[in-house]
């Protein structure tokens, strides 16, 4: 299947497939954070099941959209995709310059 944009009828089989393959984490709600992607500007949810698919197809995707470096963030303790993204050649690397921070909207 090639990367697509997500339709919203597909949404809840896209959650149960993140859920299924453990690409979920308990910190993060995935239908709260599928809402946030679509109609923001630059973003977007790409619509692939498989998640080694996903990670080879969102490059492609993005770079057809002339973005030039492609960055994951993934949480502690998440082995099994930090396993399939070394897997399909990504590479982990020491950010010397600064650290991922986060804060959900509506919090204090």
């Amino acid at each position: 299947m090639p990367a697509e944009e997500l339709d919203p009828d597909d949404e809840s089989a896209t959650v149960a497939s993140w859920e299924a393959t453990g690409l979920t984490r308990t910190c993060s709600d995935p239908e709260a954070d599928l809402q946030q992607g679509p109609g923001s500007a630059g973003s977007t949810v790409l619509d692939v099941r498989d998640g080694a698919t996903l990670v080879g197809a969102a490059p492609s995707w993005l770079g057809a959209r002339g973005v030039a470096e492609t960055l994951r963030t993934v949480h502690h303790g998440n082995d099994v995709t930090r396993n399939l993204y070394a897997t399909l050649g990504w590479a982990e690397r020491a950010e010397t310059h600064g650290v991922v921070l986060g804060r959900r909207r509506g919090a204090p």
